[in-house]
């Protein structure tokens, strides 16, 4: 099995301690001796000696060969080793390549359809400059395939559970949901980068060819000293939320990996994921994870939505824009939009209580969460892959958005119970001053 196997296809199970069982050999490849030679030449390159490769259950992951304790620093990553833009421009030295850098900045922050993030830039052109490196090797320098070829196991991953790359079919088993809507901003973002790179280069560019990059890049870039880099080294590291025993952080413009507690001699290392909900964890690395099956840190609707406004007999003029657009994730959700739901029932002179504004809200969410009962069955998005680690994964998606939404009827009701007691309160003093 090739050695470089990456760190989104490590075991799904809860288990760090290896057994002999497991451990096929340690992992003796030649192309990981070569990397490590190769960065070991960097004097502020460290990796502890209490730690190996392993190949475990067909998969490639650091563990202690050792008891390493805690606080022990694991790996140390001088940015002198890691992949950003302005070291690739800089070793395939082309003046070119770095003018359409620029020119790229600025058309991609003109452009209204990309998400505007520095990362996402250089993303993007990275994926650009090593699409193009692959197709066309032999118009490169010596000195950079020496420096790469080093490197290039970062992009031999397998993308298959990337819901990028599922076909029609499977896209509609959540393109309903709200990580579709997610999903496709996504979508429409990298694919204007693409055209983008296609204008600025005026070549034809394979579009799945160049989201492979694209994707790969993403999952491993980190953000050094606010410039996006690409870490060698770190993929061996599993990512889970149980048994963590080290963690990562950015200091000096080194990338940091120690230990947080003893760890036994037979461990692996691992760590958390970098993000810490299953929308993004899903959208970028194909996985999601028991433990944030409830994390919803957004979940974008129309404030008012007409159609529903309609079905209440409500006609009014409601333009589908930013503005009328809100996370139902934001705290106290209801209570921000209270006010837009008071001046629509004032302008109908109908009864604008928080009490009615909230019941109408209700109504609102009510339908939403109705309408994913009906839109998924998952008995369909079982039969539609053909491997259970991606319906597993939408069911997640799914799950975590009802429970959310349940969540989020729960606190509309609580809120109308406590607009009712204070409306009785009132009524009830009402009534014992008359009776006076």
């Amino acid at each position: 099995m090739n050695c470089f196997f990456h760190i989104f296809l490590f075991i799904l199970f809860q288990i760090n301690i290896i057994s002999t069982n497991d451990i096929r050999n340690d992992c003796n490849d030649l192309g990981y001796e070569t990397l490590l030679n190769w960065a070991l030449k960097e004097k502020s390159f460290h990796i502890n000696d209490k730690i190996k490769l392993t190949v475990y259950k067909d998969e490639n992951q650091y563990i202690a060969k050792e008891d390493i304790l805690k606080d022990e620093i694991l790996l140390d990553i001088p940015q002198e080793i890691t992949i950003n833009v302005d070291r690739v421009l800089s070793i395939l030295n082309s003046k070119e390549l770095k003018d359409k850098y620029e020119l790229y900045i600025n058309e991609f922050n003109k452009n209204n359809n990309t998400l505007k993030d520095i990362s996402y830039i250089d993303q993007s052109f990275l994926a650009y400059l090593f699409y193009k490196i692959n197709k066309t090797q032999s118009n490169y320098s010596k000195s950079f395939y020496d420096y790469y070829n080093k490197l290039k196991y970062i992009f031999e991953d397998d993308l298959s559970h990337i819901p990028f790359m599922f076909n029609d079919e499977q896209i509609k088993m959540f393109i309903n949901s709200n990580f579709g809507s997610t999903f496709q901003l996504f979508s429409l973002s990298y694919k204007n980068e693409y055209e983008i790179l296609k204008a600025l280069f005026n070549e034809d560019i394979d579009l799945n060819v160049y989201f492979q990059h694209r994707f790969i890049i993403a999952q491993k870039s980190y953000n050094i000293s606010n410039i996006t880099s690409i870490i060698p080294f770190v993929d061996y590291t599993k990512r889970d939320f149980d048994s963590i025993n080290c963690q990562s952080y950015i200091k000096n413009n080194h990338f940091i990996l120690k230990s947080i507690k003893n760890i036994k001699k037979g461990e692996i290392l691992i760590q958390r994921p970098k993000k810490n909900n299953n929308q993004f964890n899903f959208m970028i690395y194909g996985k999601t994870y028991r433990s944030l099956l409830n994390k919803i840190n957004s979940f974008v609707i129309p404030i008012v939505n007409p159609s529903f406004l309609m079905d209440e007999s409500i006609n009014i003029e409601i333009t589908d824009d930013e503005e009328n657009r809100g996370d139902l994730a934001w705290k106290g959700f209801f209570k921000i939009i209270l006010p837009t739901y008071k001046g629509i029932a004032q302008s109908l002179k109908r009864d604008d209580s928080n009490y009615s504004c909230y019941s109408l809200m209700l109504k609102y969410i009510n339908q939403i969460r109705e309408g994913y009962n009906k839109a998924f069955n998952f008995d369909d998005i079982e039969d539609v892959f053909d491997e259970e680690v991606d319906s597993d994964n939408i069911e997640r998606i799914i799950k975590g958005e009802m429970n959310f939404l349940d969540l989020k009827i729960k606190e509309l009701k609580n809120l109308m119970e406590k607009e009712a007691k204070k409306i009785n309160k009132k009524k009830n003093k009402k009534e014992n001053i008359e009776d006076l």
